[in-house]
């Protein structure tokens, strides 16, 4: 694990963060590119990635809240996002969810920059998520695996790296949906659900895989979360898919 690219006097660079921060920028360029390629307009789109990032933020923390509220102690635990704490569930929800209201707020077609938006989180999601990797947060179940990595900082055994089986199966996902995109085989929001299907499918395998209190049916809380938003994405794309006809 390499939490930490280097420290200079009181300055310390984290490589979670430094490739949290790419992925925001390629991603949101990614995105900038196929909108002009869509001829969307591109006026408004800093603002729409700054409105989905925030809220992106904000919808992991109170999510990681929620699940774990018992941990914490006072207020001020609550607001130290800078300590740790995420759920991405919620933070992809509200991202989405708000960048949504935002295209709907000012009459774009919303179906059109989904579509190009799961490809650029897509690419953002698989480099942040090696920066999970190198930073060592994802804790994974023991293992006798050829890829089991050990992390010091929890003991001594080896590891499975979920960070990496999940940036591993986004890279898939990011070229399968990349692929459909330029066909034009499946668009107008199809495309959007098809890609969530995918990544949550592939989520809830590698949950099996994280170190986890089995608590339902043999699954985890996030597994149970999973399904919930698999079949909400189903509809979606259903429902997408009658309406195009």
């Amino acid at each position: 694990m390499y939490p930490i690219i280097f420290s200079f006097w009181k300055v310390t660079i984290y490589s979670h963060g430094i490739l949290v921060a790419l992925g925001l920028i390629i991603g949101g360029w990614l995105i900038y590119s196929l909108a002009k390629e869509e001829d969307l307009s591109t006026r408004q789109l800093l603002d729409l990635l700054l409105y989905a990032v925030i809220a992106g933020l904000i919808g992991a923390r109170l999510n990681y809240i929620i699940v774990y509220h018992a941990y914490f102690n006072n207020l001020w635990e609550y607001l130290a996002i800078w300590q740790g704490g995420m759920v991405s569930y919620g933070g992809i929800l509200a991202g989405f969810g708000v960048a949504s209201w935002y295209l709907v707020k000012k009459k774009e077609n919303i179906w059109k920059w989904l579509d190009i938006g799961i490809v650029g989180f897509l690419m953002g999601w698989l480099i942040g998520r090696c920066g999970c990797f190198l930073a060592g947060d994802v804790i994974g179940k023991p293992t006798e695996f050829a890829l089991g990595i050990v992390q010091p900082a929890i003991d001594s055994l080896p590891r499975h790296p979920v960070a990496l089986y999940e940036a591993l199966a986004v890279l898939i996902i990011f070229f399968g949906i990349i692929f459909i995109y330029k066909t034009r085989a499946i668009k107008d929001g199809l495309l959007f659900f098809s890609g969530m299907i995918l990544y949550f499918i592939a989520r809830f395998g590698i949950e099996f895989a994280r170190e986890y209190g089995i608590i339902f049916w043999g699954l985890s809380l996030s597994q149970i979360t999973l399904i919930i938003l698999i079949i909400v994405a189903v509809i979606g794309l259903i429902y997408r898919y009658k309406y195009s006809k």
